[in-house]
């Protein structure tokens, strides 16, 4: 568990300049990972198709039977896709929420019913935050 951001830091770092080749080569953990995805996905249907329910290990063993050996490399290579869309989705995001909020700002200027008193508030709101006593 990472309860310290030194813990962190290593994790965030470790394996970062590996190639996909380079992941191939120290594939075990990447493989539980898809095994654990496959045997849950297989578990999930079983449950949903109503029949004979499979345990977490059947749908594991089933899974090592039926997976081949080189889709690992790409199956990580697409979750590491994923995870860029993701946060360049998440950079979007912020960076549309901060223009919606200085949008916001200037139609409350706009749209106030005296525009005179409400500059006058916000530049009173602007003196207090920057001054320092």
């Amino acid at each position: 568990m990472i309860n310290n951001l030194e813990k962190l830091e290593k994790t965030t770092e470790r394996n970062v300049p590996l190639t996909f080749e380079d992941y191939a080569a120290i594939r075990e953990p990447a493989v539980n990972i898809i095994i654990n995805d496959y045997a849950s996905k297989l578990v999930r249907a079983s449950e949903e198709q109503g029949g004979d329910k499979l345990t977490m290990e059947e749908a594991r063993e089933i899974a090592k039977r039926e997976i081949p050996a080189g889709f690992v490399p790409e199956w990580m290579k697409n979750l590491r896709i994923s995870a860029n869309i993701a946060g360049t989705e998440l950079c979007y995001l912020e960076a549309l929420n901060g223009t919606l909020t200085r949008i916001e700002e200037l139609l409350s200027v706009v749209f106030a019913d005296d525009v005179d008193k409400h500059l006058t508030e916000l530049a009173q709101s602007f003196r207090r935050e920057g001054v320092s006593e």
